[in-house]
């Protein structure tokens, strides 16, 4: 009885409801999880380097190939390249080819003027870009409509642009929709088994849009499971507990991933005569030596720290002050020198399947990385502790954790020794703020940086989002995200179990959300959003290129920002 609170305890098993009790109000009660989110105006760009000790060696610009009408605008995105291999964001000089087409002033920002094609340019150091861009007075939008899952053109999608008329994809997907305005636009697409999906605001007149239909979105996981073997471990002395953590590779890479994931659903299990509840990912020396584990479908790995903790420390965790997970991560920091490790891959799994890992481990923390993250960021308390976390990037099978420390600004993160996980594309560091603390269900921000010659600097923590206002009969709202980010998706869920996706630029966006096609119950909502900057194009290029999925574009982002916004009117 006492072990089972005790190993609850040491892993932070929490309430893991992801949003605050509703209460009926009028007006709108807006909250994020833990704390409202005040925009804080910050918008600096948290490159990972400056690149200023090396020499520029390429500038990619982005976005290209839009199709635009005559005074539509829009930004360019400049990034360099130096010789060491960091990038950052660049203010280059920027040129148009035919200013008949299209210009582009010093900050980048791109104005259609008439019909034809022009090649936009940026330059710094001897060394530039360019993309294209093309100009139509044809009067229509061209939107296709695919599969989020394996890019299938799907045909007999019902499709509207802002609140105008409804059309209806042919068998190529695709519909070719008037439009007279050359600003920004909402394309909605819905029907049939698809979860109603928005692509807001955007100028692109060429417009590919994924959509999932709801079995997809919220797909079984797969399931790891297997035997963990302490004998590679010291089993400590009297008074000490052995155990093992179980915890699958990092699928999406480092970005989406929350403290709670760490920690797997509660399992039954009978020890010393009596029911308790256990994390399925929590092995017990000689009581429970076996792991149940979820994990992404596709190809996977896992990771384990196994070893021998003082019940004393244990019990002086029970009894600390302050946010249980952060405590108990506080206590693996801080026994990290008597746990082993080890890694296996899981091969391929498929959505409700359960693949059979066993686990040895016996690989000691004996490395170390240096890692710089940026301070916290507005939305913040001040007093939260990240999680600083150092991996190997797997292809295909996402990040093994390698190491595990807490802390901010400069932080020493033990690990085992390099060369430890075969295979590697390279090490990675990766730092995980929360609101309120690491297991409280508040908003997360995220960063992550590669790790050369033993040490890491990170970009700056992104700003936590933010809704300002939220009309529930008008569906008029305000919100507002990191202006770095590249990508955000909205996820809607209305108590009465109906949802929609919306995917937007950051910065500020207001407005209006366009009738999904169905009955949506909007007077108790739970607003996701999930904020991304991407390493490479922006949200128009995305548009234009059907990229609208944070599976895929996660790992190819800086930094992340994570919050649920619960929404209540009488």
């Amino acid at each position: 009885m006492i072990r089972a609170a005790i190993f609850l305890a040491l892993l932070g098993c929490t309430d893991k409801s992801t949003s605050e009790p509703i209460e009926d109000s009028v007006p709108p009660v807006v909250t994020v999880e833990t704390g409202t989110v005040t925009d804080t105006g910050d918008t600096d760009t948290g490159a990972i380097d400056t690149g200023e000790t090396d020499s520029l060696s390429a500038v990619a610009l982005y976005p290209d190939d839009l199709v635009v009408h005559p005074g539509a605008t829009f930004s360019l995105r400049a990034l360099g390249t130096w010789t060491d291999g960091s990038v950052a964001a660049l203010s280059p000089d920027f040129a148009s080819s035919d200013e008949a087409v299209a210009t582009v002033d010093a900050d980048g920002l791109v104005t259609a003027v008439g019909p034809g094609s022009a090649e936009l340019t940026a330059t710094a150091d001897s060394q530039s870009g360019s993309v294209s861009v093309t100009v139509s007075d044809a009067g229509l939008m061209q939107v296709s409509v695919i599969s989020a899952t394996n890019g299938a053109a799907l045909a007999s999608v019902k499709v509207k642009v802002g609140a105008g008329a409804l059309y209806q994809t042919g068998k190529d997907g695709t519909v070719s929709i008037p439009v007279s305005s050359a600003g920004p636009l909402e394309v909605t697409a819905y029907g049939g088994d698809v979860m109603p999906a928005t692509i807001w605001g955007t100028v692109s007149r060429d417009v590919v849009l994924p959509v999932h239909t709801k079995d997809e979105f919220w797909a079984d996981n797969a399931r790891i499971e297997g035997d963990v073997d302490f004998s590679g471990v010291d089993g400590g002395g009297v008074g000490d507990i052995s155990l093992g953590l179980v915890v699958p590779s990092f699928r999406y890479g480092p970005l989406m991933v929350e403290p709670d994931d760490l920690v797997a659903e509660d399992r039954t299990l009978t020890i010393f005569g009596q029911d308790v509840a256990l994390p399925a990912n929590l092995a017990l020396d000689n009581i429970a030596p076996t792991y149940v584990a979820g994990s992404p479908a596709g190809s996977g790995a896992v990771w384990a720290l196994a070893g021998a903790v003082p019940i004393g420390d244990v019990t002086d965790t029970l009894s600390a002050e302050g946010n249980s997970t952060e405590n108990a991560l506080a206590l693996l920091e801080d026994n990290i020198d008597a746990l082993a490790w080890t890694w296996r891959s899981a091969g391929g799994l498929s959505s409700g399947e359960t693949s059979t890992v066993d686990l040895q481990p016996s690989i000691s923390f004996t490395g170390s990385v240096s890692v710089e993250t940026g301070p916290l960021p507005g939305g913040f308390a001040g007093t939260e502790k990240p999680l600083v976390l150092v991996g190997e990037s797997l292809p295909g099978a996402g990040v093994v954790v390698t190491g595990i420390a807490l802390g901010a600004e400069s932080v020493a993160v033990p690990t085992v020794p390099e060369g430890s996980v075969s295979g590697s594309d390279g090490a990675v560091a990766m730092a995980m703020a929360q609101v309120s603390g690491l297991g409280s269900g508040g908003a997360i921000s995220s960063a992550w940086g590669p790790v050369v010659d033993g040490a890491a600097v990170l970009p700056l923590f992104q700003n936590m989002p933010s809704v300002s206002s939220f009309d529930a009969e008008s569906h008029a709202f305000e919100m507002w995200t990191d202006p770095r980010s590249t990508y955000v998706r909205l996820l809607l869920q209305s108590r009465d179990g109906t949802a929609r996706l919306v995917y937007l630029d950051g910065g500020q966006a207001a407005g209006v959300l366009a009738d999904p096609g169905f009955p949506m119950g909007y007077a108790v909502v739970i607003w996701r959003i999930l904020s991304l900057e991407t390493t490479t194009d922006t949200f128009e290029g995305m548009v234009r290129r059907g990229a609208l999925r944070s599976q895929v574009l996660a790992p190819q982002s800086w930094t992340s920002s994570q919050a649920n916004v619960t929404i209540s009117v009488q």
